[in-house]
C-alpha cells in the first residue's frame, strides 16, 4: 500500500487562545502554505540544517543561533502567504509579514511558529482524499 500526498498545504492561522480564524482588515483569513515534510523542498531544507549543524560542531554556538537556523528550515517550507498584505498586529508589534521578513516574525512569536512547524509535521493535513485510511484499532 502506498500512501500519497499533496506537497502543500494551506494552514488557516489561528488566535492562539481561543482558536479562532485571524482574519486581516479586509475580511481575509490569515493563510499560509506550507510544504509537508515528505516533500523534496522539506527534505532540502532538513539536509541544509543537519549540514549547519554538523559543521558548527567544535565551535562556539547559542541559542539564538539554533532558533534562527530552526527560523530559517520552516521558512524555507513556506511556499505562500495569503492575507499578510496588511500590518498584523500579532504581541502588540505591527510587523509587514512578507517572505523576506517571516524568519524574524517566527522568531518572535513562538506561537505562530509552533502552528507551522506542527501543520507541516502532520501527514494527516496533506493526505490526498483517494488514499488509503489507517485502520483505527
Amino acid at each position: 500500500m502506498k500512501l500519497v500526498f499533496n506537497e502543500t498545504f494551506d494552514v488557516t492561522i489561528t488566535h492562539p487562545v481561543t482558536g479562532d480564524d485571524l482574519i486581516n482588515d479586509d475580511g481575509e483569513k490569515l493563510i499560509i502554505t506550507v510544504y509537508s515534510s515528505q516533500s523534496d523542498v522539506y527534505k532540502k531544507a532538513k539536509s541544509r540544517a543537519m549540514d549547519k549543524t554538523l559543521q558548527r560542531q567544535g565551535k562556539q554556538t547559542n541559542s539564538n543561533k539554533i532558533t534562527a537556523e530552526a527560523a530559517d528550515m520552516l521558512v524555507s517550507c513556506v511556499q505562500k502567504l495569503s492575507g499578510f498584505d496588511g500590518d498584523i498586529d500579532f504581541d502588540q508589534t505591527a510587523p509587514k509579514i512578507t517572505m523576506d521578513t517571516l524568519k524574524s516574525v517566527i522568531m518572535d512569536v513562538e506561537w505562530l511558529k509552533d502552528q507551522i512547524d506542527i501543520a507541516i509535521g502532520n501527514l494527516a493535513l496533506f493526505q490526498l482524499p483517494n488514499s488509503p485510511k489507517q485502520k483505527k484499532s
